[in-house]
């Protein structure tokens, strides 16, 4: 997946701090959209990437970043709580044969996968490969 993004510091380990206008749900074709897109205004999002193009303060950049990685990311964040309050729920159900304790255990799933999720995110935070420059765009 590629974006453009633009290079806001240069760190000295060979990275970038970089700024990605969040994509709308229409992709950025807005006139393929019913008007609803230029109504949403997104601030955009900082990320650090690895700054093989030698980009420096204020380039605007093409930005690569693994499809396979992000997508398993976030099944994580959106599927493990969905999946983890229905086991508990169906398991408080099943044991103590009351709707209440399925509830219950539950809402007790839905925290607890919060926890993969934040160990998720520090160890995502800590990644030097999640995004790359792949070149500096000219005359933009």
């Amino acid at each position: 997946m590629t974006q453009t993004a633009t290079v806001t510091k240069v760190l000295s380990d060979g990275r970038a701090e970089i700024s990605v206008k969040r994509a709308s749900a229409c992709g950025h074709n807005c006139e393929e959209c019913a008007g609803g897109c230029e109504l949403i205004s997104m601030p955009p999002v900082s990320a650090v990437a690895r700054n093989d193009a030698g980009a420096r303060v204020g380039d605007k950049v093409i930005v690569e970043s693994h499809t396979g990685k992000v997508l398993r990311i976030a099944a994580l964040v959106y599927l493990l709580p969905f999946a983890l309050f229905f086991l508990g729920y169906v398991l408080g159900a099943q044991l103590f044969k009351q709707t209440w304790a399925g509830g219950a255990l539950g809402a007790a799933g839905f925290l607890v996968s919060f926890l993969p999720i934040w160990r998720l995110n520090a160890r995502v935070g800590r990644q030097k490969e999640l995004f790359r420059i792949v070149r500096i765009c000219s005359g933009e």
